[in-house]
């Protein structure tokens, strides 16, 4: 376990989660870390954007090639709209009440770099923000509220029901650095006709996708396993296995770019008598959090945020002009 970023980690709980499950079958976790059996999940037969191109071999495989932004160097080439509708189309079993949409999907790097530029308008401020946030206050609710409307990490998963798209889900956003399957249960027993469509509308610069499938038939893993760490040292060969146990507050910390560990399990058997039927997939459960690097040292700016906060669509256009900035400095700005 390394760090990647100019952030102070902090990981409390690590464990490794043994699934078993039959052989030919695959798991993935829903949003909750609920794992699901299933035999095969089957691709879109057809997805288009916003100008109703076809975009459908983004999403057939599991080929580490992502759909995301096709990021401009030409600032005039942007319109008013900055979100994409990405529009996928699944066959319809003619009873089939709920289905599991299963999507590969992480941050794009550039919703990861407006994640500085956001918490750097607090200036000041921001550790007492962090506090509010730390309890669930009052600014947990606003920045959940925000995020959701804008589908900045958060995704909402809408379906076509009788002409009109209504939202059944949501998908929350990971990654950059490792893009996760991540499995949304959708209720479909008021959709008629022979065909699924499901619409996501991922904000410019925020989102990228690898793979998206649909579950029609899924069960329950028959044994999950829970393992803890064996052994855990520090870049300097410290002892850090007690704070990786369990749920305690005891934070392993990682501050600085050059701070790393070594973590390993004892190698899993199959308890299953029918072994040879049988097989295993490992999930690396992790808790914890991480606090960017900040300077800190101006003051709030109280007025943008909530104006932020208040005006639907002004944190994109703000995305804009912070990409473009980025950009110039660079020398690659067209225009």
């Amino acid at each position: 376990m390394r760090n990647e970023s100019d952030e102070t980690q902090y990981t409390d709980e690590m464990k490794l989660l043994v699934i078993e499950h039959p052989l030919n079958t695959e798991v993935a976790p829903d949003i909750n870390g609920k794992m699901t059996v299933f035999k095969k999940a089957f691709p879109s037969v057809s997805v288009t954007d916003e100008n109703g191109k076809d975009i459908t071999l983004f999403f057939k495989n599991k080929d580490d090639i992502q759909w995301q932004t096709d990021m401009p160097y030409d600032s005039s080439s942007i319109g008013k709209n900055l979100k994409h509708e990405l529009i996928f189309k699944f066959p319809k079993p003619e009873y089939a009440g709920k289905v599991k949409f299963l999507l590969n999907a992480g941050t794009a790097q550039w919703g990861e770099d407006m994640i500085r530029v956001m918490l750097n308008m607090r200036g000041d401020k921001v550790d007492k923000w962090y506090e509010n946030m730390n309890s669930n206050g009052a600014e947990f609710i606003k920045l959940y509220k925000f995020m959701e409307r804008e589908e900045l990490y958060i995704l909402k998963a809408n379906v076509l029901v009788n002409d009109k798209w209504i939202t059944k889900s949501i998908i929350p956003a990971g990654g950059p650095y490792i893009d996760e399957d991540r499995i949304v249960e959708l209720d479909i027993s008021d959709v008629t006709g022979d065909t699924l469509y499901i619409k996501l509308t991922p904000p410019y610069g925020y989102w990228k996708f690898d793979y998206a499938g649909m579950i029609y038939e899924s069960t329950n893993p028959s044994n999950i396993t829970e393992l803890s760490v064996s052994n855990a040292k520090d870049e300097n060969g410290f002892d850090i296995k007690d704070s990786l146990k369990w749920i305690d507050g005891k934070y392993y910390s990682m501050p600085e770019l050059t701070n790393f560990a070594k973590i390993e399990f004892e190698a899993p058997a199959i308890s299953n008598e029918k072994s040879n039927d049988m097989k295993q997939s490992l999930f690396l459960k992790t808790t914890g959090y991480y606090e960017l690097h900040l300077k800190k040292d101006k003051p709030e700016q109280t007025e943008l945020i909530e104006k932020i906060y208040n005006t639907p669509g002004m944190i994109l256009e703000i995305t804009m002009n912070e990409y473009f900035k980025k950009i110039k400095s660079l020398g690659l700005l067209e225009k």
